[in-house]
């Protein structure tokens, strides 16, 4: 495939477009990553490390699973990518 200058910039500008529009997935991280305080203060010292991990992976997948069921209904609703 050959790439003139003005496919890089618009292929660029889709990709940055779509990248500043979705912050879901950074969200979700920021609630994850703010959320293993919590874990660790809350959950550590009456259930143990073994469970505090459990807690915080079985967290993270859920976010995760949110962030997936909202893009896929920006998709469905906008009929493109997020």
């Amino acid at each position: 495939m050959v790439w003139t200058g003005g496919t890089k910039v618009k292929a660029l500008r889709l990709w940055w477009q779509q990248y500043t529009t979705s912050e879901t997935m950074g969200v979700s991280l920021v609630i994850w990553l703010c959320s293993l305080v919590v874990i660790g203060l809350v959950v550590t010292p009456w259930l143990g490390p073994q469970i505090a991990g459990v807690v915080a992976l079985g967290l993270l997948l859920m976010l995760l699973a949110i962030c997936w069921g909202v893009c896929i209904v920006q998709v469905v609703r906008k009929g493109k990518n997020p």
